[in-house]
């Protein structure tokens, strides 16, 4: 079935998160990954973290039997571009893998989205320096940019409008950002972006 995104793909396996991690290593670029996270030798999102810090330019896109839309969007909030869950057909799963490719982010229809405004959102510890930066590296360079965008006061459409995403990927990537930086809404998001504007634009450039 992977075959079928491209005739010359190359497709390499490996058993567990440790395995995939030297694939990782070894290689000098995969441009995409399908990994189930509820492998035995690590915590699975842990094991996404470790991933993506492994190979950063990979499209990471999770392909598992993950029920709680939670536990969903923390995949999304540790760098995955997608979910696609074991009890879809070939023709949903490529039509996935195809969007992940194309720059989009895929998730199951249906999914319950988490309100951007709510008890949802983790609430911020105390602000330090420190804890900021933790934060902030956190997040993927797309969200990172989209964070810049939202310190403009810019709506989901004109974020999507300006870096040429879909108003349901920004939307995803704003739930993302909110829960990664512990805020509660977009308002306190974009002051976050304000008061730390300078750990924003150096960790975004590096």
């Amino acid at each position: 079935m992977l075959a079928e995104l491209d005739d010359h793909a190359s497709v390499v396996e490996a058993a567990s998160f440790g395995e995939a991690l030297e694939h990782a290593g070894g290689c000098p670029r995969f441009d995409l990954v399908v990994l189930d996270p509820l492998m035995p030798d690590r915590d699975p999102f842990a094991g996404i973290e470790a991933f993506h810090e492994c190979a950063p330019e990979a499209l990471l896109v999770i392909l598992s039997t993950l029920d709680n839309s939670r536990d969903i969007l923390r995949t999304i909030e540790r760098g995955a571009m997608g979910y696609i869950p074991k009890s879809a057909g070939p023709e949903e799963t490529l039509r996935g893998l195809r969007r992940v490719l194309a720059g989009e982010i895929w998730l199951p229809r249906g999914l319950l989205m988490a309100p951007q405004d709510g008890p949802f959102a983790e609430r911020p510890e105390a602000a330090t320096p420190e804890r900021s930066r933790d934060r902030i590296r956190r997040l993927t360079q797309r969200q990172r940019g989209i964070l810049g965008e939202l310190a403009q006061g810019k709506t989901n459409v004109q974020i999507a409008d300006g870096l040429g995403l879909s108003k349901h990927t920004v939307r995803l990537h704003v739930s993302a950002i909110l829960r990664t930086l512990g805020v509660a809404n977009r308002t306190q998001a974009a002051r976050f972006a304000t008061d730390q504007y300078a750990l924003v634009k150096t960790d975004t450039h590096r």
